[in-house]
């Protein structure tokens, strides 16, 4: 009887259908042509979401079966044809995988993650046992040694470290020599034995070390979350950032390692000769700014980054240098410089940089050309189970680019934050034709995209013309002799449909008006004047105020706007900038308004017919405010006391002489002179308040010569004399915040001896009429 043996033993042929082998030899094939030529058909179908399901169904039977192998028996397959079929494919099956695999781009999924990372570990461990059995038959098939090689490419580290264990085991397991007869051999089996084991240990950590770098997505979809990066970009630059850490880790001391910080990398990427790593260190300085900016409570975070950005010797100077990168494969690093140098302009100093100007110049003039995606719209239809780990192992969708991603916004943007320093907006006016460029964005429409662009070359030209000192001068004029602006500002003015523009047109017009001529151009077009007109009498919200200060300004020393401001409804408009002066907050533009007006059109006002009506509209009403104010309103409402009398003298004389002659009591001319008394010299918050006193004082006694009685009797002529011997070169100008303007008229020592003059001859004359008034 024959003895029972295996099921499996009776012998078959290799390869029973006959082309198993033409197969295998034909699907490697196929894997190195996919490896190599990466064909884009093939590269688009395995990233489509059926191409991934299917592949991920080929994952799926790459890892059963060599499962099925291990588990079946490897003696009993090469009884069985069809198993033995399905065991040669094996191979060839896994390395067209991962093949194909190697065409995908990165998902964005936890569970997908998880699954490579097991299908990667189950064919090492297949690979291991078959390897393992290269003593009693081949080492590996060919299909093994393709796969292997797939798997292993860009990370050695894996077959070194099962190298390094493998080898040694098989000199430890084996029978080792022990005949030595060397009296110097005697320890050399024990010291061999030691010295395997400590390789194997080696080859043990190292490979535990491998194991762990595969699940190292793990900590970088971490720091991913952690930093608030978005979309593929965001895995992409902390992949890059892994590989420069771990191989500063394998160059770097031990006991003192260099500082390895995503900040640091970002910086030292920026100088990088490879196009994707300095695209990475943008995307970065990017997120952390962008992100830290956005954060109500994280000002010193944010801080910290750009400090250390700037604080880099290279790095600024790197990032505007960027700016200049028009050709098209630089397209999006361009625009990621713009952006850090956006968020880094107000702390930066151009004046050092060559160049730098002119560079950010150049984003003003990329308005016609689109600007691309930050990144790839990200898969949105894929599902999420919503659950926290899977949230944490994927990554964040990017948000899509907006407006704020148009070169030339960035580029005013830019501009807008380097005026915090007076130098750079000095580099700024030198800069060719850069005025022109931003001036030239003040003709777009207040719609759509454009409105934004519109806002910001509005309040850049603002902030311009708002500069102070020397360089403000010449700012300014460089402004002023741009002669599309006034046009420009017109049309904003004359859109109702932008509101939110009208308020910085309002203030570049203010600050213009600085300069004489530019008062004539801007009070020529008819329409501006009487749109500020409306803007200050309804007390518009937002540009009410704005719009008083920029009459006043076109009101100064010009009779023609000042007509213009009265027009056809004087007595109603005088009467309504008078009413004004009940309102605090509006008191000191008002009163300037209307010593302007007083001062420069005092023969127009008493030409008109309506003359009688605006002196009393206006002079009880500032008299009457004089006594409850203080400093600067005092100044002003002082002024226009005096400047009042001076325009309409013969009809205010009656009007303090006769129907109400409590106009100027004994108390506000006491006032008067205190306040006198008090200033032995100018202060900066009201520096020209003892010239409008004096002023003043000249003004009434010489339309009311009688009340210079009470003038010499509160101390009048004695508080003249102190003014007297501590005259001020400043109370000759006209102080604003753009610098000092000689104002037309007498020298202050002057006026004091003037006001002197009249105060003495006048009493002398009162006196001499009281005395024939006692003789007869």
């Amino acid at each position: 009887m024959a003895p029972r043996g295996n099921p499996c033993s009776d012998s078959v042929p290799a390869d029973p259908f006959g082309k198993v082998a033409f197969a295998n030899g034909l699907l490697l094939a196929l894997s190195v042509i996919f490896l190599n030529r990466r064909p884009p058909i093939i590269v688009d179908l395995v990233n489509r979401p059926s191409g991934r399901w299917l592949l991920g169904c080929g994952k799926m039977l790459a890892i059963v079966l060599p499962a099925f192998v291990s588990i079946y028996g490897v003696d009993c397959i090469n009884q069985q044809p069809v198993l033995l079929s399905v065991s040669s494919g094996t191979s060839s099956v896994t390395v067209l995988v991962l093949s194909l695999g190697s065409l995908q781009s990165p998902v964005n999924s936890c569970f997908a993650r998880l699954f490579d990372v097991a299908f990667i570990l189950l064919f090492s461990v297949f690979f291991l046992v078959k390897f393992s059995n290269f003593a009693s038959g081949p080492i590996i098939s060919t299909g093994t040694a393709v796969g292997l090689v797939l798997l292993f490419i860009g990370n050695l580290q894996i077959p070194a470290a099962v190298a390094r264990i493998v080898l040694p085991s098989l000199r430890l397991f084996n029978p080792v020599k022990t005949d030595y007869q060397h009296p110097d051999d005697a320890n050399l089996v024990e010291s061999l034995v030691v010295f395997y084991a400590l390789m194997i240990s080696q080859g043990g950590i190292y490979l535990l070390a491998c194991i762990c770098g595969l699940f190292s997505f793990v900590p970088r979809r971490g720091l991913v979350h952690l930093c608030s990066f978005k979309g593929k970009w965001g895995k992409k630059c902390v992949d890059l950032y892994y590989d420069h850490a771990y191989d500063k880790c394998l160059e770097g001391s031990v006991i003192k390692p260099e500082e390895m910080d995503l900040v640091s990398f970002a910086i030292e990427s920026l100088n990088s000769s490879s196009r994707e790593k300095r695209l990475a260190g943008l995307r970065i300085l990017h997120g952390f700014l962008r992100y830290r900016e956005g954060m109500p409570d994280s000002g010193s975070s944010e801080s910290e980054v750009a400090s250390k950005v700037i604080a880099s010797e290279k790095a600024v100077p790197r990032l505007i240098g960027m700016l200049g990168w028009t050709i098209k494969a630089d397209e999006e690093t361009r625009l990621f410089a713009s952006k850090v140098v956006a968020v880094l302009a107000g702390r930066i100093r151009v004046a050092g940089i060559p160049g730098a100007v002119q560079l950010i110049s150049s984003l003003l003039d990329a308005q016609d050309q689109p600007i691309m995606q930050a990144a790839i719209a990200l898969e949105r239809a894929r599902e999420r189970d919503g659950s926290c780990w899977a949230h944490w192992f994927s990554i964040p969708e990017e948000e899509p680019s907006a407006n704020q991603d148009l070169l030339p916004e960035i580029g005013m943007k830019i501009l807008g934050r380097l005026t915090y320093d007076i130098h750079n907006c000095a580099e700024i006016s030198k800069a060719t034709d850069l005025i022109s460029k931003i001036i030239g964005y003040t003709n777009l429409t207040a719609h759509q995209d454009q409105g934004i662009l519109l806002a910001q070359s509005l309040n850049l030209v603002k902030i311009l013309a708002s500069t102070g000192g020397k360089a403000g001068i010449d700012i300014r004029r460089n402004i002023s002799d741009n002669p599309l602006l006034v046009v420009n500002l017109a049309d904003v003015l004359d859109d109702t449909g932008s509101p939110e523009l009208r308020r910085p047109a309002i203030e570049i017009i203010a600050k213009l008006c600085m300069d004489e001529g530019k008062r004539q151009e801007i009070g020529s077009i008819h329409m501006i004047i009487p749109t500020l007109m409306d803007a200050f009498l309804n007390k518009h919200e937002s540009t009410g105020m704005v719009a008083g200060e920029a009459l006043a300004m076109l009101a100064k020393e010009n009779a023609e706007n000042c007509a213009s401001i009265l027009g056809q409804q004087g007595n109603k408009n005088i009467k309504g900038i008078a009413k004004m002066l009940e309102d605090d907050e509006y008191i000191y533009v008002s009163a300037t308004l209307l010593n302007n007006m007083c001062a420069s059109n005092g023969d127009g006002l008493r030409r008109r017919p309506d003359s009688s009506e605006l002196a009393k509209a206006l002079l009880p009403a500032v008299l009457t405010k004089l006594m409850a104010a203080k400093e600067k309103h005092l100044e002003v409402l002082v002024g226009l006391a005096s400047q009042i009398c001076n325009a309409l003298p013969a009809v205010c004389a009656p009007l303090m002489l006769g129907s109400d002659p409590n106009l100027l009591t004994p108390a506000l001319v006491q006032m008067l002179v205190d306040t006198l008394n008090a200033r032995e010299k100018p202060i900066p918050e009201c520096p020209r308040m003892r010239r409008a006193i004096v002023e003043l004082a000249i003004s009434i006694v010489e339309m009311c010569p009688p009340k210079a009685a009470i003038f010499r009797e509160k101390g009048m002529v004695e508080a003249l004399s102190k003014v007297e011997r501590t005259p001020s070169r400043v109370e000759n100008y006209w102080l604003c915040d753009e610098g000092l303007v000689l104002e037309r008229g007498l020298p202050m020592p002057d006026l004091v001896a003037k006001a002197k003059r009249l105060i003495d001859s006048a009493s002398a004359v009162l006196q001499e009429m009281s005395v024939a008034n006692v003789h007869e």
